[in-house]
C-alpha cells in the first residue's frame, strides 16, 4: 500500500511540475513585456486594472488574473517598472490546505531553497536560477483570527531590464 501511495504522490507530482510556472516571465508572458501584451499572452485569463490607467509613477499591479494547474488556483497580479516592463509576477494560493503542494513542487523545480526561514508559524524560502533568470519568492502566513491565511510566490527576474548585473 505505502509503494502505491507514493507512486501515486510521483506521478501526481509529475503532473504538477509539466505545468507549474517556470520559464522567463510567467507562463507564456516575458519579462519587459508590456500590460497589454502580458493581457493577451495570458488567454483570457488576465486583465487590465479596471477603470485605471496604468502610468510609470504607479507602483501597483496593472493586471490581474486568475491561474489554475492541476487542483491548485492561484489570484495572479503583474507589476511593471517605470518602463512599464513586466517585472514582478504574484501568486496567491486561494486554498491554503494546498500550500504544502505548492512548496514540495518548488523544491522538485529549484532544488533546495537558498535560504529559508521560520518565524512564528510564519515561513519564508527563496530560489534562483540564473539559467531562467529567475528568483522566486515563496511567503506562508497561517491563519490568525479573521485572516485566513496566506500562501504566496513571487516571481522577478534576476537581472532586470536587459542589464548585465553588478
Amino acid at each position: 500500500m505505502r509503494r502505491c501511495s507514493s507512486s501515486l504522490a510521483v506521478v501526481t507530482l509529475a503532473g504538477f511540475l509539466a505545468t507549474f510556472p517556470a520559464v522567463a516571465g510567467w507562463r507564456n508572458t516575458e519579462w519587459g513585456m508590456s500590460p497589454e501584451q502580458v493581457v493577451k499572452a495570458s488567454h483570457g485569463e488576465a486583465h487590465l486594472t479596471n477603470g485605471t490607467e496604468v502610468t510609470s509613477q504607479d507602483p501597483r499591479p496593472a493586471v490581474f488574473g486568475n491561474y489554475k494547474t492541476g487542483n491548485l488556483e492561484f489570484a495572479s497580479a503583474f507589476s511593471f517598472d517605470y518602463k512599464l516592463g513586466l517585472d514582478l509576477v504574484v501568486l496567491d494560493l486561494k486554498d491554503q490546505a494546498n500550500c504544502s503542494q505548492v512548496l514540495l513542487t518548488l523544491r522538485a523545480l529549484y532544488g533546495s531553497a537558498q535560504n529559508e526561514a521560520n518565524s512564528g508559524g510564519d515561513y519564508f524560502a527563496h530560489w534562483t536560477a540564473a539559467s531562467k533568470n529567475l528568483y522566486v519568492s515563496a511567503f506562508v502566513f497561517p491563519p490568525v483570527g479573521s485572516f485566513r491565511g496566506a500562501c504566496k510566490l513571487t516571481y522577478v527576474p534576476l537581472i532586470q531590464g536587459g542589464a548585465n548585473g553588478l
